[in-house]
C-alpha cells in the first residue's frame, strides 16, 4: 500500500541516521490524517520483518518471502535495511516498539509523541553489522 511504501522510505531515513527527514515524513503522514497508532504498528511490523529476515540468513529470497509473508521482490529491500543492524539490535528495536505501543495503549504516553521518540531514538542508534 501507499502507506507501507512511505513507512519503508521513512525507515530508510531512520537506518541512514536521517532522523530529521524521517520526522518530516512522519509529520506529512499525520497531515494526511494517518493514525499515529497505525504508523506505530507498521513500524513494529517492519522491524519485526527485519529481525525475521536476519534469523533466516542463508535461505533463498523465495523461501524468505514465503516464511515472513512479503513479496519476493521486497526481500532485497528488507535485506539492505537489515544489513545495518545485528540481530540483538533488531530484537531491542522490536521490544522498544512493543513497549512504546503498550505505553500508548495504557495512556502513559501519547501516540504521536511515542512515534516521534521511536524515530529519534532509532535514528540516533549506532549501527553495527554482523
Amino acid at each position: 500500500t501507499q502507506l507501507s511504501n512511505k513507512i519503508f522510505v521513512m525507515i530508510d531515513n531512520i537506518v541512514s541516521g536521517k532522523s530529521r527527514e524521517a520526522l518530516k515524513m512522519y509529520k506529512d503522514l499525520l497531515a494526511l490524517k494517518e493514525s499515529p497508532l497505525t504508523i506505530m504498528s507498521l513500524l513494529t511490523r517492519h522491524y519485526n520483518i527485519l529481525l525475521q529476515l536476519k534469523e533466516l540468513q542463508g535461505e533463498t529470497d523465495g523461501n524468505i518471502a514465503k516464511r515472513i509473508g512479503v513479496p519476493s521482490f521486497a526481500v532485497r529491500k528488507y535485506k539492505a535495511q537489515s544489513g545495518a543492524y545485528n540481530k540483538l539490535q533488531l530484537k531491542k528495536l522490536v521490544l522498544e516498539c512493543i513497549d512504546t505501543e503498550e505505553a500508548v495503549k495504557q495512556g502513559r504516553l501519547g501516540a504521536q509523541v511515542g512515534v516521534e521518540v521511536l524515530i529519534i531514538k532509532f535514528g540516533s542508534m549506532p549501527l553495527r553489522k554482523d
